[in-house]
């Protein structure tokens, strides 16, 4: 809902004609921790790791930082249209290392981002609340224990004058 007013250059700011937004939404919309995620030196996109039939997501961007990453929790539902229900449902969504390709033996530094809070050391999956029609973004920083190095892969490449072996280390 916020692109069009962001795109149209539309003075959001409480008091305006445009009939401003509140603190809150300026907070969430200023948050220096989620811009930051947003303007990542390494611009790798997200990719989706959870999707279940029922709504709840999980996405993953790795970031530039070694072994950091942004994860952002969906809890989407059916009725996306008209107001948000008085009461709306809350569904807690986990994931696993595997979900979002990380060295099982790993532990995982987990950042609320929205509350800027640290929410302390993780290890095999992490799970949290979500509001019905909301989203959570945290950030994981991996203490991996160190992977080995992969073998070197081998190209051959044969020329009209012989054969040269060609070794690429990746």
């Amino acid at each position: 809902a916020l692109p069009g007013p962001l795109i149209l250059s539309a003075d959001l700011r409480p008091g305006t004609a445009c009939g401003g937004i509140d603190a809150a939404a300026l907070q969430t919309l200023t948050n220096p921790e989620v811009i930051a995620v947003n303007q990542d030196p390494a611009a790798r996109p997200m990719r989706p790791v959870l999707n279940s039939s029922d709504g709840l997501q999980a996405w993953l961007k790795p970031l530039a930082a070694a072994n950091a990453y942004a994860v952002i929790l969906f809890h989407r539902t059916r009725r996306t249209a008209g107001p948000i229900p008085a009461n709306p449902a809350v569904r807690e969504i986990r994931v696993a290392w595997a979900d979002l390709g990380f060295p099982l033996a790993a532990t995982a530094h987990v950042r609320d981002l929205w509350s800027r809070s640290a929410l302390g050391t993780f290890s095999s999956s992490f799970s949290a609340n979500v509001t019905e029609r909301d989203a959570r973004i945290f950030t994981f920083t991996l203490d991996a224990p160190a992977a080995p190095a992969p073998p070197a892969r081998r190209i051959t490449s044969v020329e009209a004058a012989g054969t040269a072996e060609v070794v690429y280390d990746w």
